[in-house]
């Protein structure tokens, strides 16, 4: 039986990336998005391009804050990998950053 890869097991396991976020955003958003079965992982900015191309990620997660560096740069990022790009402020509710996560993998 042959050997499934790791970037084909990657590509199979619906991911959000989250791009800049702090240890505590990191937190809450894997907390919400276990409830709709996707597992998030955070990425400096400097790697945001080349871990979306790797993880092909159904949500690409980023704060307002964050997202004001580069705009542009964050929009092409996600249509290029065919995500949705979440902007996040960091007073929204458990349950409205599940919402957005789930709607984003939809």
């Amino acid at each position: 039986m042959p050997r499934i890869s790791d970037a084909t097991l990657r590509a199979q396991i619906p991911t959000a990336l989250l791009i800049g976020g702090d240890q505590a955003l990191l937190e809450r958003c894997q907390t919400a998005a276990m409830d709709v079965g996707i597992v998030v992982k955070a990425c400096p900015v400097s790697m945001a391009a080349a871990l979306a191309e790797e993880r092909r990620p159904v949500a690409i997660v980023v704060t307002s804050s964050t997202y004001a560096l580069a705009p542009d740069g964050f929009e092409e990022i996600a249509r290029d990998v065919v995500s949705t790009l979440v902007r996040v402020d960091e007073t929204l509710t458990d349950d409205e950053l599940g919402a957005m996560l789930g709607t984003a993998a939809r």
